[in-house]
């Protein structure tokens, strides 16, 4: 197999590899919720990316926007909504 092989070989690896990592990053997420190491914060940030429903509380939303007046919720608001687009 000449350069295209591996090219094709390299995409397929890649593609495996982000797979890979968004299910180990699914799995840690859901071994703190079990393990009730998710902050309240954390809590409310899951449920409000969660695919799982249609919407969420706007309770939740207020509480997550009161947060974000702070930089280290913001830094984390942000790293997951980046984490979202990139499909993880």
């Amino acid at each position: 197999t000449g350069p295209l092989g591996a090219t094709i070989m390299e995409k397929a690896l890649d593609k495996w590899y982000g797979k890979l990592k968004h299910e180990a990053i699914k799995i840690k997420r859901q071994a703190k919720a079990v393990a009730e190491l998710e902050t309240p914060f954390e809590r409310n940030l899951r449920e409000a990316t969660s695919n799982k429903r249609w919407g969420c509380p706007n309770s939740v939303l207020h509480e997550i926007a009161l947060d974000a007046q702070t930089y280290k919720y913001r830094q984390k608001i942000m790293t997951r909504a980046l984490e979202n687009l990139n499909g993880n």
